[in-house]
């Protein structure tokens, strides 16, 4: 409880040095150094003891910040890594982090920069959870079409869907034939396009 409450702390001080662009570097630092908050976060225990100290507050605090700088962009994108540490496998955290897909996730997912570490957040989010799993894939199937046609085909994007549709090992029927209309709808394996040798 002690290592995890100092690990908060420090984490605390990110969304105040962070209006100073001078202090980017140091906040990259800071998050980069968190690896103590994952690693307590490694174990449902643990997981529990972080979000009983309102990690996700002050992970809220720094994903609804916009700055442009590349320091700052290295910062939430580990913020996002420290969210998905804090929900993998752990379904009352996954449960409170879903409740902002809408307010915080999906700007994140629909801004190129920020793609792949908010799809794997989102991977994090629903993984081996079957109410969130079947509650959720309409909008993020929809979500994975709308932005393959606006960015491309986004491998993140089609990891999210292959979350979709299998949970803890049980296939989900209703997820399979949503994602593989969607898919095909939205030709996201660019198959009616030049083959991609990527």
């Amino acid at each position: 409880y002690m290592s995890a409450r100092a690990a908060i702390s420090e984490f605390r001080r990110l969304r105040k040095w962070l209006h100073e662009p001078d202090q980017c570097v140091e906040c990259v630092e800071l998050v980069e150094g968190a690896d103590g908050l994952i690693s307590i976060c490694s174990d449902h225990e643990g997981k529990n003891i972080v979000r009983c100290l309102n990690f996700e507050e002050y992970a809220f605090r720094v994903l609804r910040m916009r700055l442009n700088s590349d320091a700052f962009d290295d910062v939430m994108r580990s913020v996002l890594k420290l969210v998905a540490s804090f929900c993998t496998d752990n379904s009352d955290n996954q449960i409170l982090m879903s409740g902002h897909l809408d307010d915080i996730f999906i700007p994140l997912l629909s801004t190129e920069k920020y793609m792949d570490a908010a799809a794997f957040c989102i991977e994090c989010i629903v993984g081996d959870n079957k109410e969130l799993c079947l509650m959720l894939a309409p909008q993020l199937v929809q979500l994975a079409v709308d932005l393959t046609r606006q960015h491309g085909t986004h491998i993140s994007l089609l990891s999210i869907l292959k979350r979709l549709i299998l949970c803890d090992g049980e296939a989900l029927d209703e997820n399979q034939t949503m994602v593989c209309k969607g898919v095909l709808v939205g030709d996201m394996l660019n198959l009616t396009g030049e083959l991609d040798e990527n």
